[in-house]
């Protein structure tokens, strides 16, 4: 019998997605905050870490991220 093997799910698979649902979702407003971008990535992967990549990828893009006041 041959053993299935796991698939090991990273982050980079899933940082797309994340991004394209999240301007998805705020292009009307486009206002991105900190806490909108944490919420839009899935919990399992909400590290500083992942946060940090994808916060870079969209200033990296000219978006503005806004601070919470």
């Amino acid at each position: 019998t041959k053993k299935k093997q796991k698939k090991v799910i990273s982050f980079d698979d899933h940082i797309k997605a994340t991004i394209t649902k999240l301007l998805e979702k705020h292009k009307v407003d486009g206002i991105y905050t900190l806490k909108i971008i944490e919420k839009a990535i899935p919990k399992k992967f909400r590290l500083d870490e992942n946060i940090n990549k994808v916060v870079s990828l969209i200033k990296s893009n000219n978006i503005k991220i806004y601070s919470e006041e």
